[in-house]
Parts: C-alpha cells; sequence; structure tokens
C-alpha cells in the first residue's frame, strides 16, 4: 500500500490490451447488402482468405491503405471470401480487390473488379508498392 501511495506501483493494472483502431469495415453476412449493394457510398473491398499465412500481411497494408484515405466518402471494407461469398470460394480468386460504384441516377451499383490485382498486392512488400 505504501508503494501505491508513494507512486511507485500503479493504483490499477489494464488487464487488456487496447484494441486496435480499424479503418476498415469488417463486412459480415447479411450486412454484405445492407452497406454494400444498398448503401449511397461507393465501396471498395478486400475479399481475402481467412489463412493469415495466404494474406501474406495484405491485410495489414489494406488496413494502412484505409487509414491514409479515410477522409474520402468511400467505404473500404474486408470481406472474408472463403467463408462468406459463393463466388469467392475458390482459393484460387483470392485475394480480390473489386469496387462498387453507384451510379448518379442511384438506378444500381457497377461493380468493377481489378484484374491482375491479386499477383500486384501478393508480390507488392511495402505500402508505397501497395498504393
Amino acid at each position: 500500500m505504501s508503494e501505491v501511495l508513494n507512486g511507485e506501483k500503479p493504483l490499477f493494472w489494464d488487464t487488456m490490451k487496447p484494441k486496435p483502431t480499424k479503418y476498415s469495415k469488417k463486412v459480415v453476412g447479411l450486412e454484405f447488402e445492407k452497406r454494400v449493394i444498398d448503401s449511397d457510398q461507393d465501396v471498395l473491398l478486400l475479399i481475402y482468405h481467412p489463412l493469415s499465412q495466404k494474406n501474406r500481411g495484405l491485410k495489414q497494408k489494406f488496413e494502412s491503405f484505409a487509414e491514409t484515405h479515410a477522409q474520402l466518402d468511400l467505404l473500404i471494407g474486408r470481406y472474408n471470401g472463403i467463408n462468406e461469398s459463393a463466388v469467392y470460394k475458390n482459393p484460387q480468386k483470392l485475394p480480390a480487390l473489386v469496387y462498387f460504384r453507384r451510379q448518379p441516377d442511384g438506378s444500381f451499383k457497377e461493380v468493377i473488379e481489378f484484374d491482375r490485382t491479386r499477383e500486384l498486392m501478393l508480390r507488392s512488400s511495402t505500402n508505397a508498392k501497395f498504393d
């Protein structure tokens, strides 16, 4: 008690580490339609493999990309391709980068899948190359 009163020991201990701030939104299950298809925002979606060995740090690079572009009117999200998507169940299609762009009249969203991004994203070793 005297060590606490003298300031030698803290009054309490943190039992949990603070959670890191996430700038990209995780899209799961039925949220996909609500957040991606039905929303008024444009959406940039990383569809990733759930095993971290297969991603080679891609989710962390994508998170830093989302942090630097947080001020844009763009929803930057990540989506588990194997567990959540019927289209991307095949691991050969992962990772994928897909852009959902709203039309000016608001009638539908145009879906743009960036070709050849899989090899480029997995090969890039620095954030600058990834950007």
